[in-house]
């Protein structure tokens, strides 16, 4: 796509920005044509004139920002009676941080005071930061936060180019192109990067300084910046999240790095980077006395007691199967819990406004159709034996560490689990198509016995749900739809396995 054809897509877009913000339209529509120029000619330069990838990037673009103006307009026509959704926000978090942004814009003060925890509702500060930003020096007129979601889509889109070379890097085209795939149309994916929340930043920020790091032994200024970029938007956006993602930074490096590198030098660097990041966490999120690593894992069970609290509370069956279990099998339970959010079935069966329903079943669908090959990943990534195969099996490691401990943090919630979990969808993204094509390739019984695991968790749960709303079928308790669940589970992959032991050794 010729460049000033690509450019001339930026003031119909804006246009569409403008007419759909408060305000006047002529200053809605010029700051948003600012941002579109910008946004359109970098998206371009990072594709490098893949023309593939080019669609992919303004597919990931246009999707997040259509979706964004849409929701911002149907939800106070068929949303709830709240003042979120009243005001066009999906997440309560982004109508509370954007309106003090708004407020901070408009009162003359310091925009670093976005930063300072006892006036801010950032925890970190550094979304609040740029949406002021945004709103002093381009929107002081009026509030309009789809400028947010302009910010937001054309971060998150800007990942991807990277994620792809990546992918090409470890598997070629056949594993860059379903990685890719999956990170332009994960359904929360689209959903965070539709709203204005600090998850599309994270995102990119994480595949920029993974790719970064799998150049280690050629890097240019050009590959470092990149990292460095990546790197900053973690500390200011989320310290927390930087600890974790420069993990997985050192062993993409590690596992791709030129044998003239020690591998001392990586975890040094590694280790002073997460230390930092800890500490800044520790000292934003997690206050009080004592060492950074005390104050952290303090905040975490606090996090996750505080959780499982509000999850009890707000389910009626919650609270008595955690009644009747000991205490110690609480965190077990909740996390397990978690895994399972948004439930599928209960998206289906539950009742929500139309509206709801069809943005829950999107999220639940996404994530039941992405952990059958994450899940996958890690077993075939191990029975490789190979560099690329130790590199994809620690970032599906980590991908599952991370939604793990997303689960304790969030429990049951089907807000705030998803979008933690969703942080990490380009490792998440690019071990699921591998776990795909690797099972596919090898025939591999793990294909087998993650689908019938899950067609067996759905249709159970799905009948669990069914008799809780209507009287069409017998009801059972959770217990016995557990064991029921495990049962039929462990025949299915007993049944497999002497189905393989059967097989003629070269048949397919």
């Amino acid at each position: 796509m010729k460049e000033k054809r690509l450019l001339g897509l930026a003031f119909p877009l804006a246009a569409l920005v403008g007419a759909a913000s408060p305000g006047a339209f002529w200053p809605g529509t010029l700051a948003a044509c600012g941002l579109l120029l910008l946004a359109l000619w970098t998206l371009q330069a990072a594709a490098a004139g893949r023309k593939l990838l080019l669609r992919l990037v303004l597919a990931a673009f246009l999707l997040r920002l259509g979706v964004g103006v849409a929701l911002n307009q149907l939800l106070p026509l068929y949303g709830y009676d709240n003042p979120t959704q009243q005001g066009g926000y999906v997440f309560y978090d982004a109508y509370r941080r954007d309106t003090q942004a708004w407020e901070l814009a408009q009162s003359g003060q310091p925009l670093r005071l976005a930063f300072d925890r006892s006036t801010a509702t950032d925890q970190y500060g550094g979304l609040l930061y740029l949406s002021a930003f945004t709103y002093r020096y381009l929107s002081p007129d009026a509030h309009r936060p789809l400028l947010i979601v302009l910010l937001g889509a054309w971060v998150a889109a800007l990942g991807l180019p990277f994620l792809w070379q990546l992918g090409e890097d470890l598997g070629g085209e056949r594993l860059a192109r379903p990685a890719a795939l999956w990170y332009v149309l994960y359904p929360e994916g689209v959903l965070q990067g539709a709203s204005q929340m600090r998850e599309p930043f994270l995102m990119s920020a994480i595949v920029w300084m993974t790719w970064s790091a799998s150049r280690v032994h050629r890097a240019t200024a050009r590959d470092v910046a990149v990292g460095v970029l990546g790197l900053l938007v973690l500390l200011t956006f989320s310290p927390g999240v930087a600890a974790f993602a420069v993990l997985g930074a050192a062993l993409t490096a590690l596992w791709t790095r030129d044998e003239g590198l020690p591998p001392w030098v990586l975890w040094a660097g590694a280790g002073l980077v997460m230390l930092a990041a800890l500490t800044l966490f520790a000292a934003q999120a997690a206050g009080g006395e004592g060492d950074w690593l005390t104050r952290t894992l303090r905040w975490l069970r606090e996090a996750a007691r505080w959780d499982m609290y509000l999850l009890a509370r707000q389910s009626g069956w919650v609270d008595k199967l955690l009644a009747a279990m000991p205490p110690r099998y609480h965190a077990l339970f909740v996390a397990g819990f978690g895994l399972a959010q948004p439930v599928l079935p209960g998206t289906l069966i539950e009742p929500a406004a139309p509206l709801w329903h069809g943005i829950n079943f999107l999220r639940a669908a996404g994530w039941y159709a992405l952990v059958a090959p994450l899940l996958m990943a890690a077993p075939l990534a191990w029975q490789e034996r190979t560099r690329r195969g130790w590199l994809l099996l620690s970032l599906a490691a980590l991908s599952w560490g991370w939604i793990v401990l997303a689960s304790l943090r969030a429990g049951g919630d089907q807000w705030d689990n998803p979008r933690y979990r969703v942080i990490f969808l380009g490792w998440q993204a690019l071990a699921a198509a591998y776990g795909w094509l690797r099972a596919r390739q090898t025939d591999s019984p793990w294909r087998w016995r993650v689908l019938s695991a899950e067609v067996i968790f759905l249709a159970f749960f799905s009948e669990w749900y069914i008799s809780r709303y209507t009287a069409a079928l017998p009801r059972l308790s959770f217990w016995t739809m557990v064991q029921a669940i495990w049962g039929f589970t462990l025949v299915a992959w007993l049944g497999d396995g002497l189905r393989r032991r059967k097989r003629p050794p070269n048949s397919t």
